[in-house]
């Protein structure tokens, strides 16, 4: 658990809560991120969620995204 929250930091610049519970009987690794009130960005580009796909963002949006998060 340590490695995963180690490679969100140093690739994202964020720090997840990360928690084994038990579901089912079985262990799973809860990772929850909280909100982020700038831009996040992952190897240079930015990326939103739409539905249940991820997009990457650019020109104007990025553009819109930017000034948003400066101002």
């Amino acid at each position: 658990m340590k490695s995963i929250s180690d490679t969100v930091r140093n690739t994202l610049g964020i720090s997840p809560d990360i928690e084994c519970i038990e579901t089912d009987g079985k262990p799973v690794i809860r990772i929850a991120i909280r909100p982020s009130e700038v831009p996040v960005d992952c190897g240079g580009k930015f990326y939103k969620r739409v539905s249940d796909t991820v997009q990457e963002m650019r020109g104007s949006e990025l553009t819109k995204l930017y000034f948003r998060a400066t101002t």
